[in-house]
């Protein structure tokens, strides 16, 4: 069970990459390199998951805007996810009642855009679960080590692959483990997490939705695996 409640880079991975944008940028040698920037993301965008989101087990998660303290929402039916107005990284989760679900204090370490191969970034925290009754102390080294294809339900993304190592502690108690994350540019969102230890922080997208720019035609953008 501690291991279980310290595996979480999928979750900071997640919370960290809300919706970059590939662009590709020109260098000295005339080589391309290819580098995410993280725009705003648009109220009515959906992403379904195979099982859970961050451990809750609810599927279709649907971005709500932003409250009265600029923090960004995502709603599955009476669970909301909070996200930084600063950074964009996840703060907390609350379920139907109002309860915690998940919480990291102070937010899942977030992403140092742009994000590109090589990029490196480390983070601590505090994680809290509603099925554990202890907080957990995590801190997180990772790296972006590829830009490559991956398969999901959703369909074939190019994605950026991102490998983190985590060292977590209880009290006296003490552990490590890795995740391997593949986030997906075309898709804005992050379509994969497998975790070495701990499958309940495994993700997998089966399908998303992008809102039209409030600046174009009011059609919805739809891609791969979308919802019809």
């Amino acid at each position: 069970m501690l291991e279980s409640s310290a595996f979480v880079a999928g979750a900071v991975a997640f919370a960290a990459v809300i919706f970059p944008e590939v662009t590709l940028v020109k260098c000295a040698h005339a080589d391309e390199v290819r580098v995410a920037e993280r725009p705003d993301y648009q109220a009515g965008d959906m992403f379904e998951y195979v099982d859970r989101f961050q451990t809750v087990r609810c599927r279709k998660w649907e971005v709500k805007g932003r409250d009265a303290k600029g923090y960004g929402l995502f709603q599955c039916e009476g669970n909301v996810a909070y996200f930084s107005p600063e950074t964009g990284a996840l703060v907390r989760i609350l379920g139907r009642d109002g309860k915690t679900l998940v919480s990291f204090d102070p937010s899942a370490p977030p992403f140092p855009y742009p994000l590109r191969i090589g990029k490196t970034w480390s983070g601590s925290f505090k994680l809290s679960t509603a099925e554990d009754s202890f907080s957990t102390d995590v801190t997180q080294d990772c790296a972006v080590t590829a830009y490559e294809q991956v398969h999901v339900v959703a369909g074939d993304f190019q994605a950026f692959r991102m490998e983190c190592e985590t060292n977590w502690s209880v009290g006296p108690f003490q552990g490590e483990g890795t995740m391997t994350m593949w986030y997906a540019p075309q898709a804005r969102a992050l379509v994969k997490a497998v975790n070495d230890s701990d499958d309940k922080w495994n993700m997998e997208l089966a399908r998303y939705r992008l809102a039209a720019p409030e600046t174009k035609a009011a059609d919805a953008h739809v891609r791969g695996g979308a919802e019809k």
